[in-house]
């Protein structure tokens, strides 16, 4: 089942390698410790470049975006299994 969040996060994350990783992020108080990166993408709004993130947190997937121009992380969706 997804579901629907589009809600502003806090995300801790490495850059290394040319590249963004998302270790963990804060949602409704609680932290989520990212396990893995499933997939990647990349999207434009507008002028803005976003990177995109299907990440493992739990037994759920989570989709995450940063914002390169507003420097923003967003929760996009969940993915609920069952």
């Amino acid at each position: 089942m997804m579901e629907e969040i589009m809600e502003q996060v806090e995300v801790g994350a490495v850059f290394g390698k040319g590249r963004l990783n998302p270790r963990w992020f804060i949602w409704k108080e609680r932290k989520y410790p990212v396990e893995k990166v499933s997939y990647s993408w990349q999207e434009k709004n507008g002028q803005e470049k976003v990177c995109c993130f299907s990440v493992l947190a739990g037994a759920n997937l989570y989709e995450l975006s940063f914002y390169t121009i507003t420097l923003k992380w967003m929760l996009n969706r969940i993915y609920i299994e069952g």
